[in-house]
């Protein structure tokens, strides 16, 4: 049906409208259908048809099935609709022999192509079967269309052209590699070489820049045998230096980016991958390239974070966002994420390493990423393994090594069985984890999957293993070889994890000289550079770590023993710290037993106290009920110990005010027990060997600990004085958040249920003038700045608190006042004048007196008609 419709179209056109126009119209038309969009300029000189402007506007005048399009730099050109296109370009085939189409055809191509329109030409030529000149425009087009990603049509355009003429051009072939380069093929590999040979034979510098340094990648990725790298590492240094001062910037800085990696692989150096990306930055910044760029930064920190440079590396990271901020690339957002994610697991912030690697993760799979997917599962294996996750640690590993060998890619088969022989070793299967990582150290020292850098890490892991499994010696001339290059090249990350490797075997060899040596060098290094977490090292090694500086005695690295096991390593410190605690060695055993106290108190809930308004304990969030006090007794010890202190109180004023009436053997006796009781409720389950840390027990000075336990009248004391503080600089702002948050925590009297003990009422009143002070400035300082309702419920919960407060009383009256509340105000002066009747049996002073009758005048009344709403305001 729609075959007639376009026949009867067809036919329409050429008898109603082609058949009508004169022949040098008809020819016109039927020459320049060749052409998607027609410049009469272009088809005058290209076509030899004269007169092009008047007919496409004279057609266009006729309706002729054509659309004029103006553009201000080019001016008019004209597009046929598609349906008169097809119809013309069915006449070209039918009434112009083959030699005139081919004519046109390469007429098109041949201006196209002296207008530097080089797509065009290449379709036109192609058209024309000019396969030679075709040839040279796509070898001329091909650099910009790869830039820009349209791989496509270049595939096309290869595959039409005789394979004759690709073969022996080496552009053709590189583009070749280029758009087969995914398949991962030895094929592809090959036309690269073939391309780089042709290069050197022709002596073209850019073309042997560009295919050396895609053939460095492929290399680095397990497809040909690694021992070549050796040779085109060479090479690559050898043509950088011959093309330091020429022209290609940007294939020099490509070479740049592979150079520094293969550096890092095959010599394990990863302080050179750093230098060559950042000359590659260099050169990229001053072209304005910003694919470069990307390459350049992301790799550079790549190199730092493997190095252990973590503060330089943070600075690189930013650049790479900045330059990602304006221009939102997916590719090197997704590397640059998984790297941000290798460096969390470096650094030992495995949340941050997770949600980095997810994120990279969906990105690779939303956008097709495949070539970055791979690196993300390592990267994920290697989290799992440091997070504990052994089971899907295990099942994902097998899973990569299975696809990494189906690929062919023995440097990555050979990570992943290093990555799965760590994570046996963490989880201590100690056999498998020697086979694995064994069978990993074979890979890559062979030729396909050669790394010396990841073989090394292999031996670290290797010796460690032996530290544990003892199934044969530590290699520790072996471990100094490779502590010697980390040294050299540097890289202080490794370095430090291999001194403390060394240490451990030492340790294990009964060398112990040896071993303080390089416990001393590690931890130091480790404490220069912020490391407190190793990816090779298990939690329980570091702690091995940090014990055998304390018994080797090497002081000069104490601190930063002692700081990781009070820290990071506080939950598998304790049972080794408890050991070091009967150690012969004094100093060493009071090392070990205030590392204990240390952990035990870090471990500790802390205890929040209420005094103000109701007495209560809270332990974090749970309150200690009623039924957990031992009597009433022990309770009122600490309530004392709060109203003299809370630190540093003397024993012999809590005996005295709590037994006053009993001998000083009595009172000795009680103060004991009850002490022993109050610390038996704050802290359950006491270990004996740890003793009591709430509250302690000095010299006869008893004291409440401070970062253990806090008062909330003491708080309330502290941020009133802060405010204070505030307030007499100037702060005015600060100085009402610091005594809002005070007033805060003023619910009520101190100790409000403890009645009839004088060193309670003495402490309650030294509060409650503190309270009534505090809310005397803040109503002040809310006035100041025009906040009156504030200003006035300030001055109100001082009447609250103390209706006698003649000061407070007039304020509230003149703020009631000017609100236009004069009926609260007169209810405040006499609640006011009540109150002191009642208690002083006194009337007002003078002054508040003549406050309320300015007030009465105001209000044009003799006496006040109140409602007790009202008075409420």
């Amino acid at each position: 049906m729609a075959g007639k419709f376009i026949w009867n179209i067809f036919q329409y056109f050429g008898e109603k409208i082609l058949a009508q126009l004169p022949r040098e119209v008809q020819e016109f038309l039927i020459k320049s259908s060749i052409l998607e969009v027609v410049e009469p300029d272009f088809v005058e000189e290209a076509m030899g048809l004269g007169n092009p402007q008047a007919i496409l506007d004279e057609l266009v005048k006729r309706n002729f099935f054509i659309q004029a399009i103006y553009d201000k730099k080019t001016g008019w050109s004209y597009k046929y609709h598609p349906l008169m296109r097809e119809f013309l370009q069915g006449k070209f085939q039918t009434l112009m022999v083959r030699e005139q189409q081919m004519d046109s055809y390469y007429q098109a191509a041949s201006l196209s192509e002296r207008r530097q329109d080089l797509e065009s030409a290449v379709r036109f030529y192609l058209r024309a079967q000019a396969y030679p000149e075709a040839a040279k425009a796509v070898e001329r087009a091909g650099r910009e269309l790869l830039k820009i990603g349209k791989t496509q049509e270049l595939v096309q355009w290869l595959t039409v052209l005789p394979q004759e003429l690709v073969q022996n051009n080496p552009w053709l072939l590189f583009y070749l590699f280029i758009t087969n380069r995914l398949t991962g093929t030895k094929k592809a590999t090959a036309l690269l070489e073939k391309a780089l040979a042709l290069f050197e034979a022709k002596g073209d510098m850019q073309g042997r820049l560009l295919a050396l340094a895609h053939l460095l990648k492929v290399s680095i990725t397990g497809v040909r045998p690694r021992t070549l790298l050796l040779t085109l590492v060479e090479q690559a240094e050898s043509l950088l230096a011959s093309a330091a001062a020429g022209p290609f910037a940007p294939e020099r800085a490509s070479l740049l980016v592979h150079l520094g990696f293969a550096h890092f692989i095959v010599f394990g150096n990863p302080y050179q991958g750093y230098v060559a990306s950042q000359k590659a930055l260099v050169a990229a910044k001053s072209l304005e390239d910003i694919s470069l760029q990307f390459a350049a930064l992301i790799h550079a920190y790549f190199y730092l974070v493997l190095m252990g440079e973590f503060a330089e590396a943070e600075e690189l990271s930013r650049k790479v966002e900045e330059l990602l901020g304006k221009y939102p690339c997916t590719g090197p957002r997704t590397l640059h994420l998984l790297y941000r994610g290798f460096s969390g697991l470096m650094r030992g912030d495995l949340d941050e390493a997770g949600r980095r690697i997810r994120e990279a993760q969906d990105l690779s799979e939303e956008h097709g990423l495949s070539n970055l997917s791979l690196l993300g599962l390592l990267f994920d294996l290697m989290w799992k393994i440091q997070s504990g996750r052994f089971r899907e640690a295990e099942a994902l590993g097998q899973h990569l090594l299975d696809d990494s060998r189906n690929l062919g890619n023995l440097f990555l088969h050979g990570m992943v069985a290093i990555s799965l022989g760590a994570g046996f070793y963490f989880a201590g299967d100690y056999p498998r984890a020697r086979k694995m990582v064994e069978y990993g150290q074979k890979i890559l020292s062979s030729q396909e999957g050669l790394s010396r850098f990841h073989f090394m890490i292999g031996i670290i892991l290797g010796n460690l293993i032996s530290c544990r499994y003892r199934d044969k010696n530590p290699d520790v001339e072996q471990l100094q070889e490779i502590l010697n290059h980390f040294a050299k090249v540097p890289v202080p990350y490794f370095a430090a994890v291999t001194h403390l490797t060394l240490a451990l075997a030492h340790r294990g060899l009964g060398q112990d000289r040896e071993a303080a040596f390089h416990v001393s060098q590690g931890l130091r290094l480790a404490k220069d550079k912020g490391y407190c977490h190793f990816l090779e090292m298990t939690r329980g090694d570091l702690v091995s770590v940090c014990i055998l500086a304390l018994e080797l005695e090497a002081v000069t690295v104490w601190d930063y023993a002692a700081e990781l096991l009070t820290t990071r390593l506080a939950d598998l410190a304790e049972p080794e710290l408890a050991r070091l605690t009967r150690h012969k060695n004094r100093s060493l055993a009071d090392k070990a037993a205030e590392l204990r106290q240390i952990i035990h108190r870090a471990a500790l809930p802390k205890l929040r106290i209420q005094t103000l308004g109701r007495f209560h304990v809270w332990r974090d969030r749970t309150r200690v009920e009623d039924k957990e006090w031992e009597g009433h007794q022990p309770q009122l010890l600490l309530k004392a110990i709060i109203a003299h202190g809370p630190q540093a109180v003397p024993k012999e004023i809590l005996m005295e005010d709590l037994w006053p009436e009993a001998s000083p053997r009595l009172s000795e006796k009680n103060f004991k027990v009850n002490l022993h009781r109050l610390r038996k409720t704050l802290e359950p389950g006491l270990d004996k060997t740890l003793g009591f840390s709430y509250v302690t027990l000095k010299a006869s000075l008893v004291s409440l600990d401070p970062e253990l336990c806090q008062v909330d009248a003491y708080q309330f004391i502290s941020l009133g004085q802060q405010g204070a503080k505030a307030e007499q600089a100037g702060d005015l702002k600060g100085a009402i958040a610091l005594y809002s948050q005070a007033v805060a925590l003023y619910e009520g009297d101190f100790l409000g249920e403890e009645l009839y003990h004088p060193w309670v009422e003495s402490k309650r009143e030294e509060l409650r003038q503190r309270f009534l002070g505090m809310l005397f400035r803040l109503g002040k300082l809310h006035e100041d700045r025009g906040a009156l309702g504030k200003a006035t419920d300030c001055y109100l919960k001082i009447m609250q608190t103390d209706p006698l407060a003649e000061a407070a009383c007039r304020r509230l009256m003149q703020l009631y006042a000017q609100r236009g509340l004069h009926n609260a105000a007169l209810r405040a002066y006499e609640d006011c004048r009540k109150a002191l009747k009642a208690v002083l049996n006194t009337e007002p002073e003078e002054v508040t007196t003549a406050v309320y009758r300015k007030i009465l005048e105001s209000a044009g009344r003799s006496a006040p008609t109140l409602s007790r709403a009202e008075g409420r305001l």
